[in-house]
């Protein structure tokens, strides 16, 4: 992989990981976050290949932040669409 690949790709990761908590595009269905969890794996496999360490460490911990708040907007989400459907 050239630098130009290399550098876009560490770009893309971090974009998909803050347009993922970014207020305006905070997912609103349980489908929709889902999609966003399904997305983690590939945006850590695409972090893998950083090799500043600093770097590395900064988007990996970002995507676990990630992860953990879509786990939470799941159940958040099929909460309220289970009281809604009550």
């Amino acid at each position: 992989m050239n630098n130009d690949e290399y550098d876009f790709w560490v770009q893309m990761a971090e974009f998909l990981l803050r347009i993922q908590r970014h207020p305006k595009f905070i997912p609103r269905t349980v489908s929709d976050a889902k999609k966003s969890l399904e997305c983690i794996p590939a945006i850590k496999k695409a972090i893998r290949s950083i090799d500043d360490n600093e770097k590395y460490i900064e988007m990996i911990i970002m995507a676990d932040e990630n992860e953990e708040f879509l786990k939470v907007l799941v159940n958040q989400l099929k909460n309220e669409e289970n009281i809604e459907n009550n």
